[in-house]
């Protein structure tokens, strides 16, 4: 419980103040939690950086996984994919603020993140998710899949992006973004 306590209020402090003018004390303090107490859990706060990114890329690559292991047709599975990430946006901004600053702005004094590595890994599971579409013949065989993965990944960005600028999303988005998805814009 602790553990995620911390996650939770370093992943705010750090969107919010960037890391370099975030400080441990600060983040101990954020928790109700002793300075040792917080050095119990992270060595330091590079560790806490690191683990924290670490932690919010390893949940959208358990989504996926499950959705691979879920019944249904692939449309719908993936429906349910972005409907989770987009809820996490909305509920969550500060976890995608920080994902986007790590990747695209990191601060000069932040670690290092290998987020590339989590982005291929999470290209690869989605591939694999339209595969399994090619095999029961939801999707059509001739399509580079590594290609759809990263368009459908870009569609469903471009939507987070516009709800961290404060605009309000669609009721039905997934169901729009896959029908844009599967069948395009034409009559």
């Amino acid at each position: 419980m602790t553990r995620s306590r911390i996650i939770a209020e370093a992943t705010r402090l750090f969107s919010e103040k960037g890391y370099s003018a975030t400080s441990m004390r600060e983040v101990a303090e954020a928790v109700g939690i002793t300075k040792p107490a917080l050095y119990y859990h992270f060595s330091s706060k590079e560790v806490l950086y690191q683990e924290t990114i670490r932690e919010h890329m390893n949940h959208y690559r358990s989504v996926i996984l499950q959705t691979i292991e879920e019944q249904g047709s692939l449309r719908q599975r993936m429906a349910n994919v972005i409907a989770t990430h987009l809820r996490r946006v909305q509920e969550h901004p500060e976890v995608m603020l920080l994902l986007l600053t790590a990747e695209h702005r990191p601060e000069k004094d932040a670690p290092d993140i290998d987020i590339l590595s989590a982005h291929q890994e999470n290209l690869r599971l989605m591939t694999q998710l339209l595969d399994g579409g090619v095999q029961r013949g939801e999707v059509r065989p001739d399509q580079d899949l590594q290609a759809v993965a990263i368009s459908l990944v870009g569609l469903v960005n471009i939507w987070s992006l516009h709800c961290l600028q404060g605009q309000p999303l669609p009721d039905n988005l997934p169901e729009h973004i896959l029908e844009i998805f599967f069948h395009g814009v034409s009559p």
